[in-house]
């Protein structure tokens, strides 16, 4: 297998109203010289297409072009790389934060590999898959594409996730033996389960995995705080605090970004509150642990974690400092972003290398833990996690749908990361299929 230089992809119409039909235009001399002696095709993933040194047609007719890469192996052609971002649907269209997909179809692209986005509604038994691609200022196109060789699972939510068309799909390429990475949500009274049974359970702070009335006011004769957290919650929306106070208990509710508070005198009354105010789904109980403070408010760390092979790797680390009277450090809930350098340094001066390092450690020891327990299907997750004074490391949540990280350098790595993880599954496909 070799090199064999670059191409475009071309969709076009042979006519303004004619359906859109597929070639790869040769950029490359030396192919264009062997296009010279007998016409060629290429294999694009499961559709075999013309391989062209000139369009044929007229420029006017061209739908859409996207560079590929172009290898050779035995005097065959083929496009290195046909990925998918799975999404839901929407109507006609997808669903979606589009402003993602575009930041990663732009990595894959300057990568010369074809990645787009997939709502679930279009994972059929037809060779060709109606895939999504970017046309101008906020414009997107619908094309015929062939088949993803790997697919990003990046369904926006939970209840999108669930949906027949969405589990159909999953099981569809699951048939076809195309492999698809972060298959499913997490719910966090799994996700606690796994880590109270692998070693690091060290770092769960006391968990109970359902709420009842006699389980918290065990928690609350024990702890000065703890959190009631909605199984299937995401960016703290319906998680509930409750503190233990000289006159009885404060209350504290956070719901679609904002926090109320409610003091009770009596725990028969704070449990009432608490009923009252929770979501419609299964909570856990968790002690609440005296985070470090960035001026007079607490922080945890935000931590992403991918893999490369069969290894987690952290990406970067950033932290989030809740606002003002808000009882997580989620950005959109008010919190704000700091340097975690500058956290650490401020705190623990010389040990702040050690503390990181431990930091550095736990997570990819628990995103093992997890990455196991989900077939090692996994290939990229947030952690959650909180660092005390003494400089001791407690693990708080995971994601397998990471928000966005704003640290530029963070957010770079983890795009390259999420095409190179594509670009090892579709070897490890191509692998197995191989005759030995």
């Amino acid at each position: 297998m070799s090199n064999a230089g670059e191409g475009n992809l071309i969709w076009y119409r042979t006519d303004l109203h004619g359906d859109i039909r597929m070639a790869v235009q040769v950029l490359s001399a030396a192919i264009v010289r062997q296009l010279s002696a007998r016409p060629s095709t290429i294999q694009l993933s499961n559709l075999s297409l013309p391989l062209v040194d000139k369009l044929p047609v007229a420029n006017g007719n061209v739908v859409y072009r996207y560079p590929v890469g172009i290898q050779e192996n035995d005097g065959e052609f083929f496009v290195d790389g046909v990925y998918g971002i799975l999404t839901g649907a929407k109507g006609s269209d997808f669903a979606g934060n589009r402003s993602d997909y575009r930041a990663l179809i732009q990595t894959a692209r300057a990568h010369r590999k074809l990645l787009y986005v997939l709502p679930v509604t279009s994972v059929c038994d037809d060779d060709k898959w109606t895939g999504y691609l970017r046309i101008g200022r906020r414009r997107w196109i619908a094309l015929p594409c062939p088949q993803p060789e790997a697919v990003y699972n990046r369904i926006t939510l939970r209840n999108l996730e669930k949906s027949h068309d969405a589990v159909l799909a999953r099981e569809w390429m699951e048939t076809k033996g195309i492999p698809l990475f972060n298959p499913t949500y997490f719910y966090k009274d799994e996700i606690y389960r796994i880590v109270a049974s692998s070693p690091a359970a060290r770092y769960l702070p006391e968990t109970r995995l359902a709420l009842t009335r006699l389980g918290l006011e065990d928690m609350l004769s024990r702890h000065p705080s703890v959190y009631l957290k909605p199984c299937g919650g995401s960016i703290g929306h319906g998680m509930l605090r409750v503190d233990r106070e000289p006159l009885g208990y404060r209350v504290s509710v956070l719901k679609r970004g904002e926090t109320r508070s409610f003091h009770s005198t009596t725990f028969g009354n704070a449990w009432k509150l608490v009923r009252l105010h929770r979501l419609s789904q299964p909570y856990v109980i968790q002690s609440g642990k005296p985070l470090l403070q960035w001026h007079g408010r607490p922080c945890d760390f935000r931590v992403l974690l991918q893999k490369s092979g069969a290894s987690w790797h952290v990406v970067g680390i950033g932290v989030r400092v809740a606002g003002e009277g808000v009882i997580t450090t989620h950005v959109p809930n008010g919190g704000s972003i700091v340097a975690m350098k500058d956290v650490l340094e401020t705190h623990f001066f010389n040990r702040a290398a050690v503390v990181e390092q431990e930091l550095r450690e736990a997570v990819v020891e628990a995103a093992k833990a997890i990455d196991r327990h989900y077939g090692r299907r996994l290939g990229e997750m947030s952690m959650d996690m909180a660092v005390e004074d003494s400089g001791r490391i407690w693990f708080l949540e995971a994601n397998s749908k990471p928000m966005k990280f704003d640290e530029p350098s963070i957010r770079k790595k983890a795009l390259e990361g999420i095409v190179l993880h594509l670009q090892e599954l579709q070897e490890e496909r191509a692998g197995a299929a191989s005759p030995l």
